[in-house]
Formats: structure tokens, sequence, C-alpha cells
């Protein structure tokens, strides 16, 4: 993840996958679970050291 204050690197350990479609009703769930590490910048403009954050990213769709 990057931008202004932002410069994180994400390395996932488990991917949890979910999916069921039953063609009407249709879900698609991909959790990522890892560590984030990079740097951010605070309120006061410094940037800020991060190493190895337990966190997640995920991506969802559903259709109703």
């Amino acid at each position: 993840m990057h931008g202004t204050d932002v410069d994180l690197t994400f390395t996932p350990f488990h991917l949890k996958r979910s999916v069921i479609d039953l063609k009407v009703f249709a879900s698609r769930t991909h959790q990522c679970f890892g560590h984030w590490s990079g740097r951010v910048r605070d309120d006061a403009g410094v940037w800020v050291r991060v190493a190895d954050v337990v966190g997640w990213a995920e991506d969802v769709h559903n259709r109703w």
C-alpha cells in the first residue's frame, strides 16, 4: 500500500477463502492474514517505522 503518508508492504501467512455460488445468490471472500512492514507519516509529518504488525487485507464480492 503506497500513498503520500503510507509506504507499507503486506506479507501474508494465511489465506482464508470462502466461495458460494447458487446462481441467484453468490458470495466470494478472500481474506489474507499477515504482517505489515514499512513506514507511515504521523500528524506532525514525521515518518514512523512499522515492522511486523499483524493485520489483514480482504476482497469480498456478493451477489444477492
